[in-house]
């Protein structure tokens, strides 16, 4: 495959409409969830935060959840912004 032909499909399969945008998108706001709710997880001691009894452990979780949304949703904002720059930067500098 030819340099030109190559930069053409990769041109198509990367910034060919609005719908791959917002799949990425999509995608990388799961993913990010996803990672932020693994490391809240791993690395803090809710207990040692929170006073955590057998009345409360459901609104911990579900505090651990919304910060994970927050800050995954956070995380990919950043994310698709610098995507959305470099396609930007890109389609300038052709």
């Amino acid at each position: 495959m030819s340099n030109l032909k190559l930069k053409e499909y990769w041109f198509r399969l990367c910034y060919n409409g609005f719908m791959n945008i917002q799949i990425l998108a999509v995608c990388s706001h799961l993913f990010f969830i996803y990672v932020s709710h693994r490391l809240l997880g791993d690395l803090l001691a809710w207990n040692k935060l929170l006073r955590i009894t057998s009345e409360n452990t459901h609104k911990a979780q579900l505090l651990h959840l919304m910060f994970s949304i927050a800050l995954g949703f956070l995380v990919s904002s950043f994310f698709l912004s610098l995507v959305q720059l470099s396609m930007e930067l890109r389609s300038l500098a052709e």
